[in-house]
């Protein structure tokens, strides 16, 4: 009985665990949706063929959402390939996600500047300024994170909910030692209800002393 009621006190909080377990999942698989594909194209940019560029305008614009001001990076540039001048604004595929990057747009890429630019060879359109891993922005680092614990997570409410099932099953089986006959026992009481009466005098010795008499 104690370990059924240790049982039922620990099922609250490994509810709450699982609830709180699979929202951060479900929000860590969305952030990775968004940030591993970036990843995944900053690492591609390591072979792009680099060319001359030139800064047209760069800044840093600012984003104000639920009192929180954040500070985003921009660069606007052209450069030429084969007679053909193309423009962008792309710095890399994981900057274009996020800001406060730590990236100043005014001093590092000053307009009319002339910049290095990666150009795929298979697109000339495509363009970035930050090639492979130079690309990825430090805070993409920290979201990484989140999946991991995310994992961790996963791991513990399942080790705490097999622990709890073990506890419910011991419970049982200790009920089934310690009551063994019990069982038993009403199948007995039953038997002894039906069983008929038998008198407390024997008639077998009466009748033999009767046919002793006639003979005489």
């Amino acid at each position: 009985m104690s370990r059924l009621i240790s049982a039922s006190q620990k099922l609250k909080p490994i509810s709450i665990q699982w609830i709180f377990t699979i929202i951060w999942c479900v929000l860590s698989s969305i952030i990775t949706q968004t940030i591993v594909p970036a990843i995944i194209n900053d690492i591609g940019t390591s072979d792009w063929t680099p060319v001359k560029g030139t800064v047209l305008d760069s800044g840093v614009y600012a984003s104000t959402y639920n009192g929180t001001t954040t500070y985003c990076p921009w660069v606007d540039y052209d450069y030429e390939i084969k007679g053909e001048t193309y423009s962008n604004s792309l710095i890399s595929y994981s900057h274009s996600l996020g800001c406060d990057s730590g990236l100043n747009a005014d001093y590092e890429y000053p307009p009319g500047n002339f910049i290095t630019v990666y150009v795929n060879p298979l697109n000339y359109y495509d363009s970035v300024l930050l090639r492979g891993f130079s690309g990825i922005d430090s805070s993409i680092y920290l979201f990484i994170l989140a999946p991991l614990f995310g994992i961790i997570l996963l791991l513990i409410s399942i080790k705490s909910t097999i622990s709890l099932l073990l506890l419910l099953l011991s419970g049982n089986y200790v009920n089934k030692i310690n009551n063994p006959k019990k069982r038993f026992s009403r199948t007995k009481i039953h038997n002894r209800k039906n069983k008929p009466k038998v008198s407390s005098f024997s008639s077998t010795p009466i009748s033999n002393n009767t046919k002793s008499i006639k003979k005489k």
